[in-house]
């Protein structure tokens, strides 16, 4: 059976180029618009994705939690942290935007081999589970923090998402720890300095 490979990435030529770069593998491959739908199959798949924005990040969180979906993940930063964070995220391989075209091929071969390769320097930091890496807020968290922003009450939150007042506290508390704090207003103004609410 051919495996079955999506890249995204924004730029048209970056997917075209990875494409050709992996044209004669035993795969199809695939540069859908939506990755979301492409990635609902029934069968096992490799996503080829560019992490570039925070929408990334919690793109990426979603799909690498689903046992059916190998996410090689394409960094534009180089740095360890950045990897580490990927990796928590569900990814199973990590690469950098400007990798070597033989590098990726190896790391596409091993990732559908079910083999992975990770920097001893990642592997030590998620072994030992020292990292400053965050993990982002849900889709839903993200709109509990933006109907805050908006001047909507706890009470109605809760109401809304079918949680007690008092579970949506913890909740909400949670998801101010995501963001490195532990206060709604600083939680808030985080979120919307890092893009990831209005």
């Amino acid at each position: 059976m051919r495996a079955q490979l999506a890249v995204s990435d924004p730029l048209p030529m970056f997917r075209h180029g990875v494409t050709a770069i992996l044209a004669d593998l035993c795969a199809t491959i695939d540069t859908p618009m939506d990755l979301r739908s492409w990635c609902q199959g029934a069968m096992s798949r490799l996503v080829i994705m560019s992490v570039l924005t925070n929408q990334d990040w919690l793109l990426l969180q979603e799909l690498g939690s689903r046992p059916d979906i190998s996410i090689l993940v394409v960094l534009a930063e180089n740095d360890a942290e950045s990897d580490v964070r990927a990796y928590q995220a569900g990814a199973v391989g990590v690469v950098q935007r400007d990798v070597d075209p033989a590098q990726l091929r190896g790391a596409v071969e091993a990732i559908l081999e079910g083999r992975a390769i990770v920097p001893i320097g990642v592997l030590r930091a998620l072994i030992s589970g020292h990292t400053d890496a965050t993990v982002l807020p849900t889709a839903a968290e993200l709109d509990w923090l933006s109907a805050l922003a908006a001047g909507v009450t706890v009470s109605e939150i809760a109401r809304r998402a079918g949680y007690s007042e008092r579970m949506m506290f913890r909740l909400l508390g949670d998801v101010y720890r995501k963001l490195g704090t532990t206060r709604r207003l600083d939680a808030i103004v985080l979120a919307k300095n890092r893009g990831l609410i209005d």
